[in-house]
């Protein structure tokens, strides 16, 4: 048996008209770079547009859609009330004005995408270039309030799950606060250490070459360290966001 091949829709010739002269004449959807919108590249300016397209742009082409239904309603009434047969179809006028409005949303549409994802690539920059600056100086519980509650753990958010403050990005990210205390305080003593030893071998060098003898190393300000460095998960403590617990 012949299958018997499926008609296209057909596409309101009106609508694509209408469609292919906004398109054109878009700066949002243009695509030669030169022509870009320079709203599109400042972050303020996407998000108010944003705003705009979602409350107020779409909303009302929306509204315009509706208002036209409505008053094709509205005419089939008064036809039947003075005796006429109600219309199958909008009239022409009023059906290529349905079609060119339609347009227009689908444009809006096309135009919001190309805002968030714009916006997105904006927020993806944001949060890469602070999460590089995530434990820059190792596990120090350094902790930065807000609220009376912890915002930030050595630069990595903290956010709140089930009352429990729990870390929110980095290599730590589902430990809660709690845990990350208990790395850190590890983390600091082998530090301290490590300096001692370090000061140690520095004063027997000197006693040696008769020089005076340092009673504490020179003061150097933080430096970055070595991310492979970092302490590893501790077995046996829980993610919170992945609701498991590391094992070896």
């Amino acid at each position: 048996m012949e299958r018997k091949n499926k008609k296209e829709p057909e596409v309101n010739p009106v609508f694509v008209k209408e469609l292919n002269r906004l398109r054109a004449n878009s700066d949002k959807l243009n695509s030669k770079p030169i022509s870009i919108s320079s709203e599109l590249i400042d972050k303020k300016n996407l998000e108010r547009m944003l705003k705009e397209y979602q409350e107020i742009k779409i909303p009302a082409v929306e509204t315009d859609l509706f208002t036209l239904e409505m008053n094709f309603q509205n005419l089939n009434v008064d036809r039947i009330s003075v005796g006429k047969v109600a219309l199958e179809s909008m009239p022409a006028e009023m059906e290529n004005e349905k079609q060119r409005i339609s347009a227009q949303q689908a444009v809006l549409k096309e135009e919001l995408a190309v805002i968030e994802a714009k916006l997105k690539s904006f927020v993806d920059k944001e949060e890469k270039a602070e999460e590089s600056q995530i434990l820059i100086y190792g596990p120090r519980f350094s902790v930065q309030m807000r609220g009376g509650k912890p915002a930030f753990v050595d630069n990595a958010p903290v956010i709140e799950i089930n009352g429990l403050s729990v870390i929110g990005a980095g290599l730590y990210k589902g430990m809660a606060l709690a845990d990350y205390r208990v790395v850190s305080d590890k983390y600091l003593k082998a530090l301290q250490h490590a300096k001692q030893n370090k000061l140690m071998r520095l004063q027997a060098e000197s006693r040696e070459n008769g020089r005076p003898v340092p009673k504490m190393l020179p003061f150097r300000s933080l430096s970055r360290i070595d991310p492979n460095s970092l302490p590893d998960w501790p077995e046996g403590v829980m993610n919170h966001l992945e609701k498991q617990v590391v094992a070896k």
